[in-house]
């Protein structure tokens, strides 16, 4: 495969433009739009289809765009780290992790590990467990700390490392506080919510699902764990919410739980890699120091 003429595909299909990829690339648009030609002659498909005075990616445009990412981010991963071999830097690790484990878990960990090991740089990268999976398969993060029940991508190897507890928590003037109810109370509340995507609201929708009641009312959305803490602190709804991260609350009393009828809430969190991309030493001697 041409890949001069892949990484002009990829400028074009991130800016859906030939003239702005063009201007981009500091090429004329002719210059641009052969290579595009010359890329779906060699292919035999169509990469790009007339959208009104514009385009748009084909289908198989579209995954040809995904796989030019991974591929172009390796290919920086191979030089980055080249050029750090060659001028004796310090070896790196990068580290996507969801906000549970970023702010509790890891920075002990990741203390430790850098007291043993003071000539590597450890980069901790937090987002939620979408953001972190996309790293990982991108070449843009060496390991990722995920909390969720169900990890669905073939293209990762996870390890179980730790399970944490969840409590429905909530203002100690609510009117649930420190009640036993069911969970069909529960959720005609407002909730404060995690963002789209996050691992811990895609749990609450499914205890409601399985436990056959609606999704609770969706009072305020946050994308981060600590701001959504802070909206309960000040007094407002409902959220589920990692024990480890509200346990100071409940002892202050600042905080207080909600008991649902027969039901505890753990939550187990992996460790993971890419499934054909052995970790580096570095990375397998962090990894080795979290499973300690």
């Amino acid at each position: 495969m041409n890949l001069h003429a892949l990484r002009i595909f990829k400028v074009v299909a991130e800016f859906e433009s030939v003239t702005k990829a063009a201007n981009y690339l500091c090429l004329s648009q002719p210059a641009v739009t052969i290579q595009i030609r010359h890329l779906e002659k060699e292919l035999d498909v169509a990469l790009l289809q007339t959208r009104g005075r514009g385009i748009q990616l084909t289908e198989i445009g579209k995954v040809l765009a995904k796989e030019a990412d991974k591929l172009f981010s390796l290919e920086a991963s191979i030089e980055e780290k080249i050029k750090d071999a060659k001028k004796q830097l310090t070896e790196k690790i990068v580290i996507a992790s969801t906000y549970l484990p970023s702010s509790f878990l890891l920075p002990t960990y990741i203390a430790k590990f850098k007291a043993e090991n003071s000539n590597t740089q450890i980069i901790l990268q937090t987002g939620n467990s979408t953001d972190t999976i996309y790293k990982l398969l991108n070449y843009k993060a060496d390991v990722g700390i995920i909390v969720s029940e169900n990890i669905n991508e073939p293209q990762l190897s996870i390890q179980h490392w730790k399970d944490i507890e969840f409590y429905f928590v909530t203002h100690p003037e609510h009117a649930l506080a420190d009640q036993l109810v069911s969970i069909k109370d529960v959720v005609t509340y407002p909730f404060v919510l995690r963002e789209k995507g996050s691992s811990t609201r895609e749990l609450l929708e499914a205890i409601c699902l399985t436990q056959g009641v609606p999704a609770p009312e969706e009072g305020l959305v946050f994308d981060g764990l600590m701001e959504s803490v802070q909206a309960i602190l000040s007094g407002y709804g409902i959220m589920l919410a990692p024990s480890i991260a509200v346990e100071q609350y409940l002892v202050s009393n600042q905080l207080r739980r909600i008991y649902i009828n027969e039901l505890q809430i753990m939550r187990p969190v992996y460790i993971c890699t890419r499934q054909n991309n052995s970790p580096n030493a570095n990375t397998e001697t962090f990894i080795n120091t979290l499973l300690m």
